[in-house]
Order: structure tokens, then C-alpha cells, then sequence
């Protein structure tokens, strides 16, 4: 198996999931995973490493095993724990939605004015 589809295994197993979870979170057909897997596919199309890099919250160079070095743990936990806490409660399933190919800039900017519109009252 290719550096590739080892980084995602990794992934997937240092956070307690299954590739097929991942896939559906992520939006990536699990197919392309799966060619990765039997070796009937050495890479996946750009969109699809934007999706699993974003999920992971880390770099398409990471995934493609041009960078060794992971994003600090404490980052990449902090993400992943507040997705899915998001993910875990059904009224808050549009906040996943929109987190889940959102980058960490993004997750945290949208944390923030939650929690402005919290302090203010506005939702409980």
C-alpha cells in the first residue's frame, strides 16, 4: 500500500474511526479509498485530498507523504472534539455541516460568533 492510503489508515485509526465514517463525513467516495487500499489507484483527485486534509486538519503534503510533520496534536484534537461534539448533537447538524470542510480558520471564526451572539443572548 502507498504512503497515500497509509497516512488516511493512520488518520482514521489515531481518532478512533473508521475510513468508511470518515469517507461519509468528508464527503469522499469510499471507492477511491478502496483503489487506493488494492492498489488499483496511487493517488486521489484534488478535491478529494482538499476534503480528508480538511477533515484531518492537516496538509495535502502531509497526506501525499511530502511533509513528515503532523499540525500540533493540540490543534488537530481541539478541531476534531469540537466537530464532533457538533456532529453528536442533532440541533446543531447544520454547524457540522458547514465544519466539516471548513478549515481551522474558519471552524474557529465561527466559534467566535457564537459565542458573541451566546453572550448577547441571542441563542441559548
Amino acid at each position: 500500500m502507498g504512503i497515500l492510503y497509509e497516512r488516511i489508515k493512520e488518520l482514521c485509526e489515531e481518532k478512533g474511526i473508521k475510513i468508511a465514517q470518515m469517507c461519509r463525513e468528508a464527503g469522499v467516495y469510499q471507492g477511491a479509498i478502496t483503489d487506493l487500499k488494492m492498489k488499483r489507484s496511487s493517488s486521489l483527485s484534488a478535491s478529494n485530498l482538499q476534503k480528508i486534509a480538511r477533515y484531518f486538519g492537516v496538509s495535502v503534503d502531509y497526506l501525499m507523504g511530502e511533509e513528515t510533520t503532523k499540525p500540533p496534536a493540540d490543534t488537530d484534537e481541539e478541531l476534531w472534539e469540537l466537530r464532533q461534539a457538533l456532529h453528536d448533537r442533532p440541533e446543531l447538524k447544520v454547524m457540522f455541516d458547514l465544519t466539516k470542510n471548513a478549515t481551522p480558520a474558519e471552524v474557529k471564526k465561527m466559534l467566535k460568533v457564537l459565542q458573541l451572539m451566546k453572550e448577547d443572548d441571542v441563542i441559548d
